[in-house]
Order: structure tokens, then sequence, then C-alpha cells
């Protein structure tokens, strides 16, 4: 019997948060045999690759797949062609879920005939501090008003229970080698879906990890964000409606903008100079919140002094 559901977890050198991720995989209220578990062992060097196999071995719903190193968007495609689930769920291997929500989610799926369904998500620090996102929306939307009305600015690709055959039929697949893949994927999505809701249940935690940020990583992350506007604009390029990406563009750049002032203050001008180059400004007001808001006005004033600002006062 084919499964209904199929859970993808890329792994990567996450052995010491693996085996609670894989535990409330399997901790759920479905039979076994109608889901399976596709761990990706993305050449881990730790010894996270036997833990999957260890868990392969003593679960028939569970497989493993080793491959060398390629990235977080490689090892969920990969995922993604050998899945042969009617729905597709992605789970970061650091990451968990709550116990027995996977069988109500797959009846929503199934009743509504749905292409997407959204849920709600908490994050949880290592120190256990925990903030529960909630989705409220009643009704089936199509995916471009359910962009547009519903989704703002948070797009994980674990927050979804999704139809395989909207994946593979539309060849949505994630793009590899950049590091803000869920943001380029999820609005090529919405964009091909055609029914989507959401459910107010607590089905995924997101465990924020901490760490130092170095002068190495902060580049990395702005330059990810700045190939982000590139994509999202070129997506932009081929629709009538273009406010959601217009938002995301400007919601990208603040994020930017704020990490640059506040990392790489330095090399700011050469920052700046390479969004105005991409024709960012000015920034959209769409979704933004108060906050956001603010900024973006001062930005779109001058990002110089909104820079110089967020550097010396922390706006």
């Amino acid at each position: 019997m084919e499964p209904v559901l199929s859970i993808i977890v890329p792994v990567y050198n996450v052995q010491r948060y693996l085996k609670k991720c894989v535990d409330s995989l399997l901790s759920q209220d479905i039979e076994r045999s109608a889901y399976e578990i596709i761990l990706v062992d993305d050449g881990s060097t730790d010894e996270g690759g036997k833990v999957c196999d260890t868990y392969a071995a003593n679960y028939t719903n569970v497989s493993v797949i080793h491959q060398k190193n390629q990235g977080l968007s490689v090892a969920r495609n990969v995922g993604l062609e050998q899945a042969g689930g009617k729905y597709v769920l992605f789970v970061d291997s650091d990451d968990y879920i709550q116990d027995n929500v996977l069988a109500s989610l797959v009846e929503c799926m199934r009743q509504n005939d749905l292409d997407i369904i959204r849920f709600n998500f908490t994050r949880i620090d290592e120190d256990g501090i925990q903030n529960t996102s909630h989705v409220a929306s009643s009704g089936v939307f199509n995916g471009h008003d359910y962009l547009i009305n519903h989704l703002g600015f948070e797009c994980y690709a674990w927050q979804f229970l999704l139809k395989r055959d909207l994946l593979i039929d539309n060849g949505l697949y994630f793009k590899p080698g950049i590091i803000f893949e869920d943001s380029e994927w999820t609005p090529r999505v919405m964009e091909k879906a055609q029914r989507v809701s959401e459910v107010d249940l607590n089905v995924y935690y997101y465990l924020q990890r901490g760490g130092s940020i170095t002068k190495d990583r902060a580049e990395r992350v702005i330059r990810g964000q700045l190939d982000l506007i590139d994509y999202l604009s070129t997506q932009m390029s081929r629709l009538e409606d273009k406010r959601w990406h217009q938002g995301m563009i400007a919601h990208t750049a603040v994020s930017a903008i704020t990490r640059i002032s506040t990392e790489l203050y330095p090399q700011r001008n050469i920052y700046l100079k390479e969004l105005k180059q991409k024709g960012v400004y000015p920034l959209s007001l769409f979704h933004s919140n108060k906050s956001a808001g603010r900024k973006i006005r001062l930005i779109n004033i001058s990002p110089r002094i909104c820079c110089l600002l967020i550097h010396f006062i922390n706006l």
C-alpha cells in the first residue's frame, strides 16, 4: 500500500537534535503503514548518518538516503523525488512536531480537497522560551488570493502540508545554492495552488539555535538577502498583481539594512549602493507593521540616514 503522507527530513550535522525530531514524527495518530519518513543525510560529518540508519533498520516506514553535501534545497528535492505519498510535509531535522496531529491534518486536506493547508508553529530557543504563531483565516482560497491577503512574509516550507502532485506537476522544486530558499519557493507554490486553507492547530516546533554572528556569516546572510531580492523581482515581472512581492522585497531590504547597520557598518556604502542599483526604492508599505513602516518611510527619505540612526541608536 502506498503511503498517504511523506515526511521529508534533510539531515546535516544535527546529531544532538535528530532523535527528538524523528521520535516526534513516529509519535503520531495514523498507522505507520500510511506514512513514510524519508531522512536525507546530506553528507553529515557527525554521527547523524548512523542515527538515520538505526531508525531505518528499526522502523519499516523510515528510509534513509545518503548523499554528498549539496545543501538544504537539494536534500529536500531529492526527498521529494523519492516521496510516494499523496501529501508532503517538510521537517527540518533540528525541529520537531506535536504528538498526534497528522491525522487531523490529512483528514482536513481530504475533506476539503486542498492543495495546501497552513498550521500554527511555535518558536522555541535553547532556553525553552516559546512564542506561538496563530493562523485564523476561515474558508478556502486560491493560492494567489492567499498570498496577497493572508500569508504575510513568514515563508517557511515546514509550515504547510502540501499535495505532492502540486509540486511535481508544476516543477516546484527548491532553488539550489541559496540560503533563503523558502522565501523564494513559497510564492511560486502559492501562485500555482488552487485551494489553500488554514487550521488553528499547533503542529510544529521551530528551534532557533543561538550562536555568535561573525563577519563572514553576516556577509553571507546579507548577500543571500540581496540575491533573494533579485529572485523576487524576476518572479514579480511575470505577475499582474505585484503587491506581495513588492512588500516582501521591502521586508527583505529593511532586514538587510538593519543587519548592515549593526554588523557591517564600515561596509555600508557598498551594500547601500547595490540596493539602489537594484531599483528597490521607494520601498512598499504593503502589509508592513508599525515598526517596519517607520523604518521604510525613513529609508525612502534616505537609506544612509536610516543606516546611521540604526547604527547609533538601534532604531
